[in-house]
């Protein structure tokens, strides 16, 4: 929820799990290994992500998907499938 909420407010996301309403080549979040030293060992990555969002803010265009009319209109093309 709180990867939304960061989201929204136009800030990048890094987290340590797979946020399945997010695709994985999003550029807007930056996945890391849940383990152990994960961050230690992704600090390349990390320090990468930052750098390329120092100083600049998601658009609403590169979080649409997450928005309640396209999650509703994914969910209802799921329903009719499955009916």
């Amino acid at each position: 929820m709180k990867s939304r909420e960061y989201l929204a407010l136009g800030l990048p996301v890094i987290g340590g799990y797979e946020d399945t309403d997010i695709p994985e080549s999003s550029p807007v979040y930056l996945q890391l290994p849940n383990r152990p030293g994960a961050i230690i060992e992704s600090l390349p990555q990390v320090d990468a992500f930052v750098a390329e969002w120092r100083g600049r803010r998601v658009q609403r265009s590169q979080i649409a998907y997450l928005d309640t009319p396209a999650k509703e209109a994914h969910r209802i093309e799921f329903l009719r499938q499955i009916a």
